[in-house]
């Protein structure tokens, strides 16, 4: 079985960057858009946003499963993605600088 290829050679790396009028075609190694770096992943919205649509649920419980998802992924899973630690765990809010504290419990107050 013979596939076609337009410089004739019979070598496919060679005819790869022949058929690009003699110009070396870089490999794609990334996927970013000029630094060949990696590609970004998907936001946490837009992962809401498929998370309710799969599970055929409102977006608010999209986000929920999201969530629950990122507080419960593995160290290694962690150091793979740092921006699974930006998410904030049931019972504690960001202040401004970006550290999660417990929120005060709206529970006791005076009489």
């Amino acid at each position: 079985m013979s596939v076609y290829s337009p410089s004739g050679s019979g070598n496919v790396h060679v005819d790869r960057i022949m058929g690009s009028g003699g110009k070396r075609v870089a490999g794609r190694t990334g996927g970013g858009k000029k630094s060949g770096g990696a590609r970004k992943g998907m936001g946490f919205k837009a992962a809401a946003a498929s998370a309710a649509k799969s599970a055929g649920v409102s977006p608010k419980q999209g986000a929920a499963i999201v969530a629950a998802a990122s507080q419960k992924a593995s160290k290694s899973a962690r150091a793979s993605n740092p921006n699974l630690a930006k998410v904030a765990r049931k019972g504690t809010t960001k202040t401004a600088g970006g550290k999660f504290i417990k929120k005060p419990s709206g529970k006791g107050g005076s009489k």
